[in-house]
């Protein structure tokens, strides 16, 4: 395969290295990618401007997970945020020494999803109507998982490699008890419509939960994908979790016909302080004559 070595990578143990790395494929998908977040972002932020301002709270939340995506997909795209990890020696018939392989690992996809992921988690926990402190657990589940995948992701030892990611499985299966149980028992306690739009919204989000990890399975953990093919499978991952559920929940007002009202934006946080009326701090006045 073809790649650009890497001037901070080690030197291999012998000549009998062969590498993984992404090629054209995989870098338009980067691209590809890298616009349509750039896109929705632009696009969430002039149409926040026809909603009233106390409802477009999911308008702001949308555009900052694709402007971080925007970013972070332009800094791989461009060639950056990735590094060499070695792994299990490979063996054939033909062949009786040791084959070392190295993958190109893309760490910046879990900078992005560290911010993505609880932005995302944050929003669904809002629609749901569920408690402060479920939507403060289901935001931690989500980085739970997000974290132990990274480690996962850069371990070289197999061993230890499958021990993270089977620990990320424990956060899936936090993080869809939250979705599918405690979110649609909360959700009932809103208009019907509510919970109608938030049953599609969970499941997808509990699809796209289980599809990371299982990404990560078939490339750095059994090197059976190529790197072309996992990239192009993360960027459509990211594609429906950041722009779909973007454009979908920025649109609840809509298509709950304003029955949605639990992400209200204060009237003191959009309105002139001036209007609202001037902060007073309680004590004593020592300015008084």
């Amino acid at each position: 395969m073809e790649f650009d070595l890497n001037p901070a990578m080690a030197s291999p143990p012998n000549s009998n290295t062969v590498v993984f790395s992404i090629t054209k494929s995989g870098k338009v998908a980067l691209w590809v990618a890298s616009a349509i977040f750039a896109l929705t972002w632009a696009g969430l932020l002039l149409v926040s401007f026809k909603a009233p301002a106390r409802k477009r709270a999911f308008f702001y939340l949308g555009a900052l997970i694709n402007f971080i995506g925007a970013i972070n997909y332009y800094h791989m795209a461009a060639g950056k945020g990735w590094t060499w990890v070695s792994q299990p020696p490979l063996s054939w018939h033909e062949n009786p020494q040791n084959v070392y392989p190295f993958r190109q690992v893309f760490h910046q996809h879990y900078i992005d999803w560290s911010a993505a992921m609880f932005l995302n988690m944050f929003q669904i926990g809002l629609l749901s109507g569920m408690s402060w402190v479920n939507i403060g657990f289901i935001v931690f589940g989500s980085q739970a998982l997000s974290q132990t995948g990274w480690i996962a992701a850069l371990s070289a030892d197999n061993s230890r490699k499958f021990l993270w990611w089977g620990s990320s499985w424990l956060f899936v299966a936090w993080v869809a008890y939250m979705l599918l149980v405690v979110g649609r028992r909360d959700v009932k306690r809103q208009h019907e419509r509510v919970g109608i739009f938030y049953t599609p919204i969970a499941l997808g989000a509990f699809v796209l939960l289980c599809a990371y990890p299982l990404n990560l399975l078939f490339a750095e953990g059994l090197n059976i994908s190529s790197v072309d093919t996992e990239q192009i499978a993360y960027s459509v991952f990211d594609i429906f979790a950041k722009s779909g559920f973007g454009i979908a929940l920025a649109s609840v007002d809509f298509l709950c016909e304003g029955e949605f009202t639990l992400a209200l934006i204060p009237d003191t946080w959009v309105e002139p302080r001036s209007k609202t009326g001037v902060v007073e701090l309680s004590g004593p006045d020592y300015l008084s004559a």
